[in-house]
């Protein structure tokens, strides 16, 4: 057996995919140099040429990448637009035009492109035109369960639909271990052929997506190939080729992540390796899940099987009742926040120079790693990446006082209460709304049933904490929702902070006039970079040394007039759109900002 997974580990193939994936994932120059140069070094003549070949073959597949159809198939509908899958990439479609899952949709003009490695989410539209529908049983069940409010109705919504725009670990890999029943259940009818009557239904259910596409590579791969590392290597690498962007979706780094693991099983525990993965990339570890990871996934993929039969059947509702018990248990003890490489590093350097053998006490250790929040040893202030909206989160040394300002619109909640998460937060000492656009309180009530808030503030009053004050500077009432923004100033480590809501010049004008003198370091640019905001005389009266942007490019967004001002006054910005989450980081001895893009910078005092 020993020699056996040695002859799997040796796989020369498996070694050059995994380089190539490495190379892919790197985003910087110097890096990827670097680990060009570290894999060249000491290889083989043959090996070279089979890793410059698959080099090649990837980048030649890459460079095709721009040729996109125009045609999406409708997979997903949610309260404000709709998901369509394309051949390589997939759609945001706002509006309600009244299209079904399985309608098949022409689009002329994509107005932006972005990248989410949850949803997968290339392109965004405003128009599409109905072509025809494809009749599938997807279909057929969402049409049953759209308007019931059944515990079996929302969990289907929530697993097979995504309606929701949250991800969940439970649910995200029970994918797998649905096909295996559908598997045992097929044995006694199909008998050898089994597999293809499973990924029928399976593909019904799933329709082409990457979870569908893993599972069906993987499962046509062990018919023709015994070994399993040319199983999962040709199985990457089609993914490689068919998209080069799929490595980026949670739906292959989980589970590839988890069968490479399996393939060096003796090297590393699998509890750890799980709460590895969750932390890293759920943010969050269910405890229960870890400790009964195959019998939860197990009992997820029964229950929805049951729960689509009772879509058409009436079932007992004790069944789903039970279910819900253990789902609620299984979410009893979750333990928040993200493991940094640096922090995996450390923990595996750790183990190794004190030669830790013992599986409990490598798990303890981890646990206290995510629970010490040790990568949010810095207090900051983060501009939130909520796509068109704002939501800046202000925090001392491990959350232990926290304040959010604003929460960014409904339908993308799911990338606030991830930023959440990974902060490891469980409360919000406060949370300030400046106005009630959508885009600005969308999510209060979201916010106040997934988070304890302590102290929620509307009406533009100060706030006093600990380390500084949140000084409301409003002084008149206007006619319109915009310029009734509540304004804050605030000094936190000698640095002065302007939040100015959603303001136009007008009331920019009158804050100028009282303010005339006041210094600002870092501006939070009003009304997410509009030519109605952030005028010349506000520049020149105030003098930011840093503007920060929240936008995702909608409506334009930043104007073509705002930037060209801060290039008049000489005042550098970052953009949530180009940069992603921008945090204003204080330390003893200098203040810098990070972002989600990994730029660096200081800002002097």
């Amino acid at each position: 057996m020993k020699r056996y997974l040695t002859i799997f580990a040796s796989s020369d193939l498996l070694k050059i995919v995994l380089y190539i994936l490495i190379l892919l994932y790197v985003r910087h120059f110097l890096t990827f140099i670097v680990l060009i140069l570290f894999i060249l070094k000491g290889r083989d003549k043959g090996e070279l040429c089979l890793f410059l070949g698959v080099v090649l073959l990837v980048m030649l597949r890459a460079s095709s990448m721009d040729i996109k159809t125009n045609h999406f198939v409708i997979q997903t509908i949610k309260e404000n637009g709709y998901i369509a899958k394309g051949l390589l990439y997939d759609l945001k479609l706002k509006g309600s035009d009244g299209f079904k899952i399985g309608d098949v949709i022409y689009v002329d003009e994509f107005s932006e492109k972005g990248n989410d490695p949850i949803d997968n989410i290339y392109y965004v539209a405003d128009e599409a035109k109905f072509l025809f529908h494809i009749p599938n049983f997807r279909s057929d069940l969402y049409l049953k369960i759209a308007d019931e409010k059944s515990y079996a109705a929302e969990f289907l919504k929530y697993s097979l639909f995504d309606l929701y725009g949250d991800e969940d670990f439970n649910i995200f890999l029970s994918a797998y271990f649905l096909y295996l029943l559908f598997l045992r259940l097929f044995k006694f009818i199909f008998k050898d052929k089994a597999y293809l009557a499973a990924l029928f239904v399976f593909f019904n259910l799933w329709d082409i997506d990457y979870t569908f596409i893993r599972i069906a590579s993987l499962v046509l791969l062990k018919n023709f190939i015994k070994r399993k590392d040319l199983i999962l290597t040709f199985s990457i690498l089609l993914f490689i080729l068919y998209n080069p962007q799929s490595i980026y979706s949670y739906s292959f780094i989980f589970p590839f992540a988890l069968r490479l693991f399996l393939l060096y099983k003796g090297q590393h525990s699998f509890k750890a390796v799980i709460l590895i993965l969750q932390s890293v990339l759920f943010y969050e570890v269910d405890v229960i899940s870890l400790f009964f990871f195959k019998y939860i996934m197990s009992i997820t993929a029964l229950f929805s099987v049951l729960a689509i039969i009772s879509v058409y059947l009436d079932l007992p509702s004790f069944i789903f009742e039970g279910f819900k018990i253990l789902n609620d248990l299984n979410s009893f003890i979750v333990v928040r926040g993200q493991l940094s490489m640096l922090v995996i590093a450390f923990y595996l350097l750790f183990i190794k120079s004190f030669r830790i053998k013992s599986e409990t006490l490598k798990l303890i250790i981890l646990f206290l790693l995510v629970l010490s929040n040790i990568s949010n040893y810095y207090a900051n202030v983060t501009m939130i990446d909520v796509g068109q909206g704002d939501a800046i989160y202000i925090t001392s040394i491990n959350n232990t006082d926290n304040t959010l300002i604003d929460t960014g619109s409904e339908y993308n909640y799911y990338k606030l209460k991830r930023f959440l998460k990974r902060r490891g937060v469980y409360s919000l000492d406060r949370l300030i709304i400046t106005h009630f656009d959508k885009d600005h309180s969308g999510n209060i009530a979201a916010l106040l049933k997934d988070f304890d808030v302590k102290n929620l503030v509307l009406n533009g009053e100060d706030v006093q904490t600990k380390s500084y004050t949140l000084k409301s500077i409003n002084e008149k009432i206007y006619d319109n929702a915009n310029d009734n923004s509540s304004v804050y100033i605030t000094d936190i480590n000698g640095l002065n902070f302007f939040f100015s809501g959603d303001i136009s010049k007008l009331s920019e004008s009158d804050l100028c006039d009282k303010y005339y003198g006041f210094k600002i370091d870092i501006l939070k640019a009003a009304h997410h970079g509009s030519n109605t905001s952030t005028s010349d005389v506000f520049l020149n009266t105030f003098r930011p040394k840093l503007a920060l942007i929240s936008t995702s490019g909608q409506y334009a967004h930043p104007h073509k007039e705002v930037i060209e001002r801060l290039d008049k006054w000489q005042i550098p910005y970052l953009c949530t759109k180009e940069n992603g989450d921008i945090a204003i980081i204080f330390g003893k001895f200098a203040n810098f900002y990070i972002t989600g893009n990994h730029e660096f910078g200081i800002i002097t005092k």
